[in-house]
């Protein structure tokens, strides 16, 4: 993952990207989850763990977990078009 620094976000930034965190630890948009998608791990074990292991998580990690996701949009995206 890509070394991001949480100080050059606003906390509305952030929150936004746990918000989403939240969501993307059930299933992937595009309900097949390519294998280096970094939460595949997020994804194992009773969703309560889900939870606990995000919430677990430095500012930097869910940023750069939350790039990852729009990255991987992205590229998914602009491979139907």
């Amino acid at each position: 993952m890509l070394a991001i620094t949480a100080s050059h976000y606003t906390e509305a930034e952030i929150n936004r990207a746990e918000a989403m965190i939240q969501g993307l630890i059930f299933a992937c948009p595009f309900n097949d989850s390519w294998d280096s998608c970094p939460f595949n791990s997020l994804r194992k074990g009773p969703i309560e763990e889900r939870f606990a292991k995000t919430l677990k998580l430095e500012a930097a990690e869910t940023l750069a977990l939350y790039q990852a996701h729009s990255d991987c949009l992205r590229v998914r995206e602009m491979k139907i078009k």
